[in-house]
């Protein structure tokens, strides 16, 4: 009878030991960190939304969410039902290096479902100083030549010494350029947006305006 009782006791200690045990693991698997993509679901503004579908066909609530973004009735007709979320987009793999023109860097394309199947997965991004009113900056892809249309593109010798432009980059939540005017600070271009894609014959960058009166140029 003694050794029946000291079993039955030691089953019920190992039982509430493995239930501690389990609900402390369960415990310390819930995380304090914020959940960025669900913030930006509920407080994204339709202005910021940056299309993820902006295909002709076939847009759904499940094609939408098949590329990892999200799907919400917008307040505003124009603005996208389906938008990227803030993590879609490249990470900066190193420190970027300084250059005779400027700065390079190398990026990374964070893992996500793919649009295209066709993502560019590295990419190198070069920022040149040319002259004191032009700046340029390129992405390339990093790991094969791709076809460039042989335009002529205006380039220099000498990095500006008196650059009318600051380049600055941001990696929070993904990577993006911010370009202001050195004399007022004016923020005239910033790319720190979500949904940058780089893919075979297709690219998107997205980027917010310092006021609604842009004039685009092309280079013809």
């Amino acid at each position: 009878m003694g050794k029946l009782v000291w079993v039955v006791v030691s089953i019920c200690v190992l039982m509430v030991f493995a239930l501690a045990l389990g609900l402390g693991l369960g415990l310390g698997l819930q995380s304090d960190e914020p959940d960025v993509d669900q913030d930006y679901f509920l407080s994204v503004r339709d202005e910021e939304r940056i299309d993820c579908y902006p295909d002709d066909e076939g847009k759904s609530i499940e094609a939408c969410e098949g590329r990892g973004c999200f799907w919400k009735e917008p307040v505003e007709d124009l603005a996208p039902q389906c938008f990227h979320p803030p993590t879609h987009g490249y990470d900066l793999v190193s420190i970027p290096e300084d250059t005779e023109l400027g700065w390079s860097a190398s990026l990374e394309l964070r893992e996500r479902p793919e649009r295209y199947q066709r993502d560019v997965i590295n990419l190198k991004l070069d920022v040149e100083m040319q002259t004191t009113n032009r700046m340029r900056f390129k992405f390339s892809d990093a790991d094969n030549d791709r076809f460039e249309v042989p335009i002529p593109v205006a380039s220099s010798s000498s990095k500006a010494s008196n650059p009318a432009y600051n380049v600055q980059y941001g990696t929070d939540p993904t990577f993006g350029l911010k370009i202001t005017r050195t004399s007022t600070g004016t923020v005239v271009f910033d790319s720190r947006l979500p949904g940058f894609t780089f893919d075979d014959q297709f690219s998107q960058i997205s980027t917010r305006f310092p006021t609604a009166n842009i004039y685009f140029g092309e280079h013809l």
